[in-house]
């Protein structure tokens, strides 16, 4: 049995890429210089920001419950009889679960740790910022951001419990991709607006 491998904490790759722009439009700018004041303050001096994010899946090991005489853990692992992998992975079938056999009784399985890839993960978070200068020392910023901004549905990790024969392979859940207790932590496109006074 296997049980050095690749950690599960990390994808094996993973980009992030930030952008923040001064849009050139508005009082002082590129374009838009003499537009009125009230013009200005409305579409003049805005900021955007985008974060991109991909990895690649994590590793993932298969597993099984139950109690096997003269074998004390937690997490038992299977015997490896095939190949994990399918020609189309989808939500329904990440990987083939005719691959793994609880092990005879008494007996350790010999499937190493990590042995299967989960989904990866690609997200795109937006913000729109502007500040009003309501005196000379008192500023009301407008932001507005949206997490996963295109929606872009990114699956969670499949079940690698072959003792759940029901739903084994399967993946019922989208991905956590953002911390946030008001926007609920969960995968689907946020919206976040909000005024700050600043002084």
């Amino acid at each position: 049995m296997e049980n050095r491998n690749i950690s599960a904490l990390g994808p094996r790759q993973r980009f992030v890429g930030t952008v923040l722009w001064d849009i050139p439009f508005g009082k002082g700018k590129r374009f838009g210089g003499s537009l009125p004041m009230i013009a200005n303050a409305i579409i003049g001096n805005w900021q955007t920001s985008w974060i991109a994010t991909m990895q690649t899946g994590q590793f993932l090991s298969p597993s099984y419950d139950g109690n096997q005489p003269n074998v004390r853990a937690s997490n038992l692992r299977p015997d490896c009889g095939g190949n994990w992998t399918v020609s189309n992975p989808s939500m329904s079938e990440w990987f083939n679960p005719a691959a793994f056999a609880i092990p005879a009784a008494g007996d350790y399985g010999n499937c190493g740790r990590g042995i299967i890839v989960g989904p990866g993960l690609v997200t795109f978070n937006a913000g729109l910022f502007k500040s009003f200068n309501l005196t000379e020392r008192l500023k009301m910023k407008f932001e507005a951001r949206a997490m996963n901004a295109f929606n872009h549905l990114n699956p969670g990790n499949p079940s690698t419990d072959i003792s759940n024969t029901q739903g084994v392979g399967q993946i019922t859940s989208t991905a956590t991709i953002f911390n946030s207790s008001a926007a609920g932590g969960d995968g689907e496109r946020h919206i976040q607006v909000g005024l700050r006074l600043e002084f």
